[in-house]
């Protein structure tokens, strides 16, 4: 079907006057001000060029300063052919910059899932026997088999946005590739030393790189995430900051709190950032879900959440295993939440939309009446509150004695391990 050229000439037409009119600036100085690389928005300009999606052109019509209204007007006429013949899902794909999901996709989505569901099967079965080595490494291998393919995805993902020119979307996957990757590599590691070196409890640091580097290139990734689907119409920077900061410290104090419930050590230097690993892990969770709120990717919010609770749970696993005495290994069942982490977010790289090239506004969601602002006040309240009450307790709360708890007095005796740093979930001893 022909694109209406008429209407393609007009829009050209209309923003090279705008265009002339406002000094004729370069065209990569255009670029400078969008997130578009130079050849995309030379496109704009070329009527002999395919129609070019409607975020591209409205970030060149307002970095002209050009009235959107009747560019929008005029992109809405070059692509009626398109749309009258193929429908609402066509204009939908057009206007958000994403083309709908073709027959190939969906069939690699299905197989995806089913694969990632006999994995678990398979990992679950062998996890279950405690007593066989091999039950150690097939849940170690297993994470790795799926945190690779999840970072071979996103670098897919990378790969494309690269070629259409879309530097938000370039960043935007390479941070979570980054961050999936890290963490993989931190994996492998992990897996080298208990299944090939023989060690029950890891010691050095070598996975610990790869494991502190995740959460830092995810919650880059998911701050601009959460600033593009809505949250930066709801409150500013500096505001959202604070609600991540008392999420996080609500979340630690938490942990502290549990550790003390039960009776384990507090008192170490290593148990004090081991529990920020399972805190770190819930603020992540909790900061997926800020589009969610705002009406925005519900689904994707949800498969991301869910990701990052599991992996939360088995580094709150690893962190009791941690502060329990004559600990000798961890067993398989403590990475469990690692591959449902893991599988869920190879699921979730196959289905993740790209950002939006303008931040968006928050959309209602049917039979849920609370606005946005009023969900992350109450967040950041509860979350404060928590921090507040638990930490009030630790300090507190008796400890016992030296004798009574469940983990070695710090600093430790000639004879016990001592704890060296890791990250998510997933420290270590090393014999002194």
């Amino acid at each position: 079907m022909e694109l209406d050229r008429d209407a393609h000439h007009a829009l050209v037409r209309y923003l090279a006057e705008v265009r002339q009119s406002r000094g004729a600036p370069s065209l990569r100085a255009i670029s400078a001000q969008t997130v578009y690389s130079h050849t995309t928005v030379a496109r704009v300009f070329n009527p002999a060029a395919p129609l070019p999606s409607w975020p591209i052109v409205e970030q060149v019509a307002r970095s002209l300063r050009a009235d959107e209204e009747h560019a929008r007007r005029l992109w809405d006429r070059a692509s009626t052919p398109i749309t009258a013949v193929h429908g609402p899902g066509r204009e939908t794909a057009a206007g958000d910059g994403e083309p709908p999901l073709p027959p190939v996709r969906i069939m690699l989505l299905l197989l995806g899932m089913a694969l990632c569901v006999g994995m678990i099967v398979v990992a679950v079965s062998q996890a279950a026997d405690t007593s066989e080595p091999h039950g150690v490494a097939v849940t170690d291998l297993t994470q790795i088999v799926f945190g690779s393919s999840a970072a071979g995805i996103l670098l897919v993902r990378v790969w494309r946005s690269r070629r259409r020119g879309d530097r938000l979307n370039t960043t935007y996957f390479g941070l979570l590739a980054a961050a999936v990757s890290a963490w993989t590599g931190g994996q492998v590691a992990w897996f080298v030393a208990r299944t090939i070196h023989h060690q029950t409890i890891p010691g050095g640091h070598i996975h610990d790189i790869g494991y502190l580097a995740m959460p830092v290139f995810a919650a880059a990734a998911l701050w601009m995430r959460a600033r593009r689907l809505g949250v930066s119409r709801v409150r500013n920077d500096i505001d959202n900051a604070a609600a991540y900061f008392c999420v996080f410290c609500g979340a630690y104090a938490a942990m502290l709190w549990l550790l003390v419930l039960l009776r384990h050590d507090v008192g170490s230097p290593a148990t004090l950032v081991f529990a920020a690993y399972p805190a770190t892990d819930i603020t992540l969770s909790l900061a997926a879900l800020v589009p969610l709120i705002c009406g925005r990717r519900i689904i994707g919010s949800a498969f991301l959440c869910t990701a990052l609770l599991a992996a939360a749970s088995s580094d709150t696993s690893y962190l009791l295993r941690s502060t329990t005495p004559h600990t000798h290994g961890y067993p398989p069942t403590a990475g469990l939440g690692y591959i449902a982490f893991t599988s869920i977010l190879t699921v979730w790289a196959l289905i993740a939309h790209p950002l939006p090239a303008t931040n968006q506004s928050p959309r209602p969601i049917q039979h849920w009446p609370a606005q946005p602002s009023h969900v992350i006040t109450a967040a950041t309240g509860i979350a404060a509150t928590i921090t507040t009450t638990a930490t009030a307790l630790t300090l507190n709360h008796p400890l016992p004695p030296p004798s009574q708890q469940h983990s070695p007095p710090w600093p430790p005796s000639q004879h016990s391990p001592s704890p060296s740093l890791t990250s998510t979930g997933k420290p270590t001893t090393t014999p002194t």
